[in-house]
Parts: structure tokens; sequence; C-alpha cells
């Protein structure tokens, strides 16, 4: 009984040990997927600032005034001479006699008034 008592403590001693075994098979696996996460989290952010630089200078760069065509040289053309200055018209005597009036006449279309229709109006806003 003694014999049998000591495997069942040597085969109980060797399960622990396997179990240890791979709680820290397991643990080795779990730390190396955690830092493979982080790294893969670390250079997508890089990416995307790297990208999002990129694309803000392209937005940026494309809207500036400058040309991508060289300038034609201008052409100058001859000097025109000065403008010359008219004389001045002659001056009214202030005591002169004022021009005559017309007179008023009476024309028949600004005798007539309008006459107002009966007719409704061709448009009318809101209301169904």
């Amino acid at each position: 009984m003694l014999v049998s008592s000591a495997n069942a403590t040597l085969t109980t001693v060797s399960r622990d040990l396997n179990d240890a075994r791979e709680v820290r098979t397991a643990a080795k696996a779990r730390d190396a997927a955690r830092a493979r996460l982080h790294r893969l989290t670390g250079a997508a952010a890089a990416l995307t600032v790297g990208l999002s630089g990129a694309f803000a200078a392209f937005a940026a760069g494309s809207t500036h005034t400058r040309k991508a065509v060289a300038p034609t040289p201008v052409k100058h053309s001859r000097r025109l001479p000065a403008l010359t200055v008219a004389p001045a018209a002659p001056l009214i005597s202030a005591q002169s006699a004022p021009p005559a009036a017309p007179t008023p006449t009476s024309s028949p279309a600004q005798a007539t008034a309008p006459i107002p229709s009966s007719a409704p109006p061709v448009v009318s806003s809101g209301g169904s």
C-alpha cells in the first residue's frame, strides 16, 4: 500500500507540474499576443498621423494661386500723345432774359384717366 500511495503522490505531483507548465506557456503566449497588438496599434496610429499630414499638405498645396504655366512676356504698345484740353464754353450772363417757358397744352392722352378693370387678377398668391 505504501508503494501505491507513493505512485499516487508522484502522479499528482507530475500532473501539478504539467498544469503549471501549461499555465506558464499560456501566459507567455498571452503576453506575446498583447505585445504584438500593442506594436500593431502604435504602427496604425503612426500611419494614420502620417497619412493625415500628407493629405493635409496635398489639399493645402492645391489651393495656391500660383500659375503652373510660365507667364508670356507683355508687349508694350507705343505711347499715345497727351490729351488736348478743349477751351471752356462761353459763360451766359445772369442778367439776360430767361428763356420763354413753354405753354402748357393738354393732350388727349393726358386728359383720360385709366379705367379700373373689373376682372379678377391673373395670378393670386396663397389660397388653394
